[in-house]
């Protein structure tokens, strides 16, 4: 499925959607899919940069279901087997000069932001 598809199939859904929670959720996604600036989203949908990194992350993984799903499960967080893996691979390849730039990889690619000192526990746990 193409961003146009997946943008199309949002616009139904916000459409069908009467809970405003949940079509701020469907609106952030399309908004991103449609190359809105975060300081754009934030602005229209009053949310923080950490809310829409958790609705991104969550449609990423799951697509619109969890997205939509009330019930509070997410763990946004904790970093995913997977994700510890790629870490761990990024490690093995080009090593991480300090925890600052692990920092960043891990905000940049998981939107999840951790302080230094949990990062270098990350990294303990990633080394081969």
């Amino acid at each position: 499925m193409n961003n146009k598809e997946k943008i199309e199939e949002l616009k139904i859904r916000e459409k069908q959607e009467k809970r405003w929670r949940l079509l701020k959720r469907l609106q952030c996604i399309r908004f991103r899919l449609e190359r809105k600036k975060y300081k754009e989203i934030i602005k229209t949908l009053w949310v923080s940069l950490d809310t829409i990194a958790n609705w991104v992350k969550k449609y990423n993984f799951w697509w619109i279901e969890e997205l939509l799903s009330t019930e509070n499960k997410w763990k946004p967080w904790k970093l995913w087997v997977k994700e510890l893996e790629q870490i761990r691979q990024k490690n093995k390849t080009t090593s991480f000069n300090t925890a600052k730039d692990a920092k960043k990889y891990i905000e940049d690619n998981f939107w999840i932001k951790y302080c230094l000192s949990n990062v270098l526990n990350i990294l303990k746990k990633t080394k081969i």
